[in-house]
């Protein structure tokens, strides 16, 4: 049985969408929808909980343009940090080192 995923949290994705995004209506509604019932297909309440502001910007940053750039520039900063400081952990996994 297919149900619709929370009305709620798709005006809340979308929401986010066109705060973030130069984005129309209807399609943000329509990403929204997408992402929400993916999140309600892993089931639980975890879905509420998950990071949907990096999910939103994750999945339109590279696709539309963002509404600030300065918002752009630090959420793919961040990003890149992330990424790096995993780079650092594995490879000092690969040489022996105890990770603490």
């Amino acid at each position: 049985m297919n149900e619709s995923p929370s009305p709620s949290l798709v005006h809340h994705v979308k929401d986010m969408m066109l705060a973030t995004f130069d984005i129309t209506t209807e399609d943000a509604y329509n990403r929204a929808y997408v992402l929400a019932a993916t999140a309600e297909g892993w089931g639980g309440e975890g879905k509420l909980h998950l990071d949907w502001a990096r999910i939103v910007k994750k999945e339109l940053g590279k696709s539309h343009p963002w509404r600030s750039e300065d918002e752009r520039q630090s959420f793919y900063a961040t990003r890149d940090a992330v990424v790096q400081s995993y780079e650092r952990l594995i490879q000092q996994n690969k040489r022996g080192r105890k990770v603490s």
